[in-house]
């Protein structure tokens, strides 16, 4: 006999299986393709109760991912990061109680890695539900609710103030120019690995302020790094760091 297709719920199968277990027995209905908790209705517990005595065929427990599934994923993650220094603070994360929160963190910090964990997690999930699904003869069809990818908010553009524009801008005796829309500052330091080495730590500094979490990649090979409003570059024993700057801001300075 071949599966019975059956239009469902499967995010909220997904979300069933992965809910905590204090809230109650999750129940796929057959009939409807929804699911059902034993815990959703206090005054109904009893009645749908009856309903799986009278009807068993027509529901089916929800099977949990356990977490022990959970963990074996977010390792095989973690060793799929080509990226050194994020895979290091991965293996850390995983290290220990607290790990599930702890590799939440380290993901969250990485828009990009964040949007491919949530993929490859919901990916295994839709596959643990499916299998499942198969396995009690049901060939579903469904439609996924929309997921919005993770990112960051981008800084609003009009007249406002930041760190940036008050150091540079800011000094009452300084000499800033604004040419072509930029303002610059040079260092030159006493040679190419001092340079190369503040070089590094601006770059930091600056995907600190624009909340980017860093990433060694970032400048690894190069001689430039731009990160909003900012560009800076390394030249031999010089660094510069240049700024666009609206011509809102610099009129408020020029006052």
């Amino acid at each position: 006999m071949g599966a019975r297709k059956l239009r469902i719920d499967i995010d909220g199968i997904i979300d069933a299986a992965t809910a905590a277990p204090e809230l109650g027995e999750p129940f796929l209905d057959l009939a409807s393709g929804e699911v059902a908790w034993r815990s959703d209705l206090a005054d109904a517990d009893d009645d749908l109760g009856r309903a799986i005595e009278e009807e068993p065929d027509r529901f089916a427990l929800v099977p949990r991912y356990e977490s022990r599934d959970e963990f074996d994923l977010m390792r095989r993650f973690a060793d799929s990061v080509g990226e050194a220094d994020v895979r290091k603070l991965l293996d850390v994360a995983l290290g220990g109680k607290g790990s599930f929160s702890r590799f939440r963190d380290v993901v969250g910090g990485y828009p990009d890695l964040e949007a491919l964990w949530r993929e490859a997690r919901d990916s295994a999930l839709l596959e643990h539900v499916k299998a499942w699904l198969s396995g009690i003869g049901i060939e579903p069809s469904f439609a996924r609710r929309k997921i919005e990818a993770p990112g960051i908010v981008p800084r609003p553009q009009e007249l406002r103030i930041g760190l940036f524009d008050l150091l540079l801008l800011g000094a009452p005796e300084g000499k800033t120019e604004l040419l072509e829309g930029r303002v610059f500052r040079r260092v030159r330091l006493p040679g190419p690995s001092e340079a190369r080495a503040l070089f590094k730590r601006l770059a930091r500094e600056l995907c600190e302020h624009h909340g980017v979490a860093w990433r060694n990649r970032f400048i690894e090979g190069k001689t430039t790094y731009e990160v909003g409003r900012a560009h800076l570059t390394v030249e031999n024993s010089t660094v510069c760091l240049e700024i666009d700057v609206p011509s809102s801001i610099w009129d408020a300075f020029a006052r």
